[in-house]
């Protein structure tokens, strides 16, 4: 049996506790150790966000996906097409100048001046979703933002996901299997 993104997201993140919390701000990267993830703070359209793809020396690898967060909530994911750039496939609007970072599993990034939260997280059950990914959020004080959207990116999948009504357990959006 499967388990959707979602439900591995929220998994995750009720059983990791990050080895260390770093504020980023528009025009970092923040590149996964032993991975090919790689995370941007950006702005689009006057709006803050986090975009994650997988990379290499080149940049974003064709082929694949990406997803995106911005702070008014709104995700997108793209695919990167041959000439490694993203095309948008999904959407939806919930109610380089800067450092580049190199963080590993167990740590978070929070984009300054903002309620956008990631973890690096390492699942190691079902096999179907086993290893490293990038998960980000609408955060508050005390948790999850209820009803709000997030996504996720590994090497295997990217999706996006919406958190339940109490800010506990999630559902399945939008899902796609890396190539």
């Amino acid at each position: 049996m499967m388990l959707p993104v979602a439900a591995l997201a929220a998994l995750a993140l009720a059983g990791t506790a990050s080895a260390r919390t770093i504020e980023i701000r528009v025009g970092d990267s923040v590149d996964v150790t032993g991975t090919k993830l790689l995370c941007v703070a950006a702005t689009s359209a006057g709006v803050k966000g986090i975009a994650c793809v997988e990379a290499n020396a080149k940049g974003a690898i064709p082929g694949t996906y990406g997803a995106a967060l911005g702070e008014d909530g709104r995700v997108a994911v793209h695919r990167i097409d041959a000439k490694g750039e993203p095309q948008r496939i999904y959407r939806k609007l919930a109610s380089r100048a800067g450092r580049y970072l190199k963080l590993s599993v167990g740590d978070a990034f929070h984009l300054k001046d903002t309620h956008v939260d990631c973890e690096i997280i390492n699942l190691t059950t079902p096999a179907a979703y086993r290893g490293i990914k990038v998960t980000c959020y609408i955060g508050t004080n005390t948790g999850l933002k209820p009803s709000s959207l997030g996504i996720t990116v590994s090497d295997r999948y990217a999706g996006v996901f919406r958190n339940g009504k109490n800010g506990t357990g999630s559902t399945d959006l939008f899902v796609r299997r890396q190539p």
